[in-house]
This record gives C-alpha cells, structure tokens and sequence, in this order.
C-alpha cells in the first residue's frame, strides 16, 4: 500500500540526491528522459531546463491502468519538450493536441555482434539440442502465446522449441498463465534454457533454424503497437523468422512471414526450415545494417542538440 504523504517525501529526497551529484559534475544542461507516466513527481522536482517523454509501451494496454496514471501521463505530455515513441502506435494514448509532435525512434540492433554470432563456439547448453532448432529470446511471460506453442510442439514432436531468457513467474501468475506455460514446460521438445547475458545472445539466435515472435495479441493486446527488440536482432542473424502479425512487424513481411493461426505458423516454419522463408540471408541482413543502434543513437542525438 502506497502512503502519498510518504511517496512525495522520497520521491523529493531522491530528487535532491540527484540534484547533488548534478551539480558535483557541473551539469549546467539538465535534461530529464522519462519513460513512464508514473515518475512524473521526479520532473517536479527536478525542475530540469528540457523534458524528454519517452513512451515505451502502451501502457494502458498492460491492465492495471487508472485514472491517477491517465492524469499523470496527460500531465507529462505537457510538460514534455519533445515526445519520443518507438513506435507509431503507441502515441494512440496520448491526447490529441500532442500527436503530431510525436517523433519516432524504433529500436535497433547491434549488427556488428549478431551478424557474427555464427563464428562464436556453440553454447554447451544448446549442443545436445537436436535441429531443426525453433529459437525465441527474450522474457518468458503473459506476451507469449504458450498455446500455440504447446499446439506447434505437440504437431511437430521432431522440432526442437528453444526459449533463451528468463520466466517471469509473477507476471504469469498475475496473467493466469502458468497453466499454460506449466504444460508446455512438461513437453520433450521445448528447451528452457534460462537468462543468458546480452553478450550471449548472438551465439545463441544464430544457431536456429528459424526464430519466431509467437506474442499472444488477444491476451497481451500491449503487443499489438510493440516493436520487439529482437526483430532486427534475428533478422541481422540472415537466418529465416516467423511472426504474430505485430503492426510494426507488418512493413517488414518482405523478410519476416506473418503467421495468422495454427495452420499458418506450422506451414511457414516448414517453409523456414526448409529454407523458403520470407527474404533471403542477404535481404534480411540489408534490413537489419538499416536499422542499427548507431542510426538510433544519431536521431537521438538530433532530438537533443535540437532541445539545447
């Protein structure tokens, strides 16, 4: 349980805090980069000479969302010197009068590490893993449509399912899950191979057959305006990738197949494994040089010389 009186005094002394060690570095051009409506106490206190609202998710889409933090974001909108979403859709929260001045900065991919993740020794946990290797990174939580994986593993016991990152168990729990994921855990063919350093991941996504975002979009709706990280991650690999039909993936089905049912994902993952996915290595791979952190960083760059 939340006591405001005692929310607002830590919320003023961190800010304080940070004041300090701003000054001791002789921080003359604060600016503030928020993410999330919830830290708008921090830009009061704050008080810095340029806000920065960085919409990351749709958060009203997550569950939990109230009128205290639908106040807080219109508030920060209003606050805020530029608004920077990652993608388009996610701007759809936002009051109207602030919509055109929204600037887009997808997320990006270290291109230099997974375009060479195939010349790293394979990980020791993967070794045993018989192909054709079906590879998913990321967070193990509600975005996933376990289902369907169950239905993919239970109709192609000869496929391997591969899931590099950790279980959020709580966010299972939270979402009614766990059943779900309970009894895909139980499967022969699906391969939990836990957390994995960053720096890891490469070694990991190039030795798939295919990689897949399998997010659930009726029970995750957040996803459905989501630009996943790994998307250029996979795609930089030159390796084949099959998608939930994502409105940020869509621009991209020239090199990433959209999957609509079960029916579908089972015939374009035979597709991938066999070597017709959508794209060719090379395509793929143009894509991902397109859309690496570098650019990223270069649009950012803009935004905040623009400010100053």
């Amino acid at each position: 349980m939340r006591l405001p009186p005692l929310e607002s005094l830590s919320f003023r002394l961190h800010a304080r805090h940070l004041m300090g060690f701003c000054q001791k570095n002789d921080d003359t051009r604060r600016i503030a980069i928020v993410y999330n409506p919830e830290f708008l106490p921090y830009v009061q206190a704050l008080r810095p000479i340029k806000t920065i609202f960085y919409i990351r998710d749709a958060y009203a889409d997550e569950g939990g969302w109230s009128q205290k933090r639908e106040n807080e974001l219109r508030s920060l909108a209003d606050l805020a010197d530029e608004i920077v979403v990652s993608a388009r859709e996610m701007s759809k929260i936002l009051p109207a009068k602030h919509q055109e001045r929204v600037i887009e900065i997808p997320n990006g991919v270290d291109y230099v590490s997974f375009s060479a993740g195939h010349l790293t020794p394979e990980p020791t946990d993967l070794s045993d893993v018989p192909e054709p290797r079906i590879g998913y990174i990321g967070r193990l939580n509600r975005k996933v449509d376990w289902n369907l994986i169950r239905l993919i593993a239970e109709s192609r016991p000869n496929w391997s399912i591969v899931f590099v990152g950790p279980v959020v168990e709580g966010e299972m729990a939270l979402g009614g899950r766990q059943k779900e994921m309970d009894a895909v855990r139980r499967l022969k063919n699906v391969h939990l191979l836990g957390l994995k350093q960053h720096n890891q991941l490469p070694a990991y996504v190039n030795r798939m057959n295919v990689n897949i975002m399998p997010y659930d979009l009726i029970n995750a709706p957040w996803m459905r305006s989501g630009y996943p990280l790994k998307l250029h991650e996979y795609l930089a690999t030159g390796l084949p990738v099959v998608s939930a039909p994502l409105s940020t993936v869509l621009p991209f089905a020239s090199v990433v197949a959209i999957a609509h049912g079960l029916d579908d994902w089972l015939r374009l993952l035979e597709e991938a494994i066999a070597g017709r996915g959508a794209g060719t290595p090379e395509q793929r791979r143009a894509v991902a040089r397109e859309n690496t952190w570098d650019a990223r960083v270069d649009r950012l760059e803009q935004v905040l010389a623009g400010l100053l």
